[in-house]
């Protein structure tokens, strides 16, 4: 069974525990998740659970420069071992009730190195890619100055 909730901010503990197992490599910490509800009211954090295991989580919310969009912003994971059972499609089902209720006409996420099945999973649910972006970091202790090498 899967069960979907939004999280009081009283729980946020959860979501970041389980959202930082999913993406290991980029962790958040709490500071960012109250930062981004302070800002954005709009915004819900949701927690997917597989017969009662956390599985999943997702966000909700508007861009913070442009809180009045009829886009919402949206964006999910799931356990890499718990995909596939249905608990990514139960979180953007509720995702996509928040946007509905909130008046939104559209849905829009970033997907950060996306493999094949990522692709597949959005483009079966009709999300097309609007923008590529590609992220780059300047390490500054080691970086020439003025075109210097």
């Amino acid at each position: 069974m899967i069960g979907v909730q939004q999280l009081p901010a009283d729980r946020l503990g959860e979501w970041l525990e389980l959202r930082n197992r999913i993406e290991a490599d980029d962790p958040l910490g709490m500071d960012v998740l109250v930062s981004r509800r302070r800002r954005d009211p709009s915004h819900v954090d949701l927690l997917a659970t597989l017969d009662g295991v956390p599985a999943g989580v997702g966000v909700y919310g508007h861009m913070v420069d442009d809180p009045v969009s009829p886009i919402g912003r949206t964006n999910f994971r799931v356990l890499p071992e718990l995909r596939r059972r249905g608990v990514g499609s139960a979180v953007h089902r509720a995702v996509s009730e928040l946007g509905r209720a909130n008046g939104d006409e559209g849905l829009e996420g970033e997907v950060a190195d996306p493999g094949v099945d990522t692709l597949a999973y959005l483009e079966h649910r009709g999300y097309q890619r609007v923008q590529r972006m590609i992220e780059s970091r300047l390490e500054l202790a080691h970086a020439a100055v003025g075109g210097e090498a």
